[in-house]
């Protein structure tokens, strides 16, 4: 293998490992969002309904 060619070789894989931290670092990013969403959406959750977690057992029959 010439130098050149290994040249390109490394520069490419240069580049490939830039752009896998760049991608690792959004991906982590996007976690922290969707932890934040989840949580949220808990807190709405039990915001609109507070006994969510009660199940249908404490709830009357529909012929009541």
């Amino acid at each position: 293998m010439n130098e050149l060619a290994l040249i390109k070789l490394e520069t490419k894989f240069s580049h490939h490992e830039n752009e896998i931290a760049e991608l690792r670092k959004i991906v982590f990013e996007q976690q922290l969002t969707i932890a934040k969403f989840e949580k949220s959406l808990m807190a709405l959750r039990d915001f609109i309904q507070p006994n969510a977690d009660i199940g249908p057992g404490n709830e009357k029959p529909p012929h009541y």
